[in-house]
């Protein structure tokens, strides 16, 4: 992973056993955020350029998901880190607006590779 130093598997777990309702596109973003976040949600500043190469999409399209995710108050602005090309925003996941998302159904998560008795 290229873009952070404290990854959440907490957070990535959590965000992949609900239904956000908030299609493939958004959801891979905050899925990627999630992976970069530390446990507690927070600590996300990778640049909207990088997130786009690794997610195979383009810069806008990164653009218009955090927007979106954003606006339904998954997550949120918490203020910006400068670098030598300017500044890249950072964010935090909104936990507990994603635990009140129910359930995607299926096999937890937790359960998907426990061994057999």
């Amino acid at each position: 992973m290229a873009v952070g130093e404290d990854m959440s598997n907490l957070v990535t777990s959590l965000l992949r056993s609900k239904n956000l309702g908030i299609g493939l596109s958004a959801k891979s973003v905050i899925l990627l955020m999630g992976d970069i976040a530390s446990d507690d949600g927070q600590g996300i500043w990778a640049s909207k350029g990088t997130m786009a190469r690794e997610l195979e999409t383009t810069e806008r399209t990164v653009q218009r998901q955090i927007s979106a995710l954003e606006s339904a108050g998954f997550i949120e602005e918490v203020g910006k880190r400068r670098h030598r090309n300017g500044f890249t925003v950072e964010y935090r996941i909104c936990l507990s607006v994603v635990s009140s998302c129910p359930n995607a159904g299926g096999i937890p998560v937790a359960d998907r590779h426990s061994t057999p008795d």
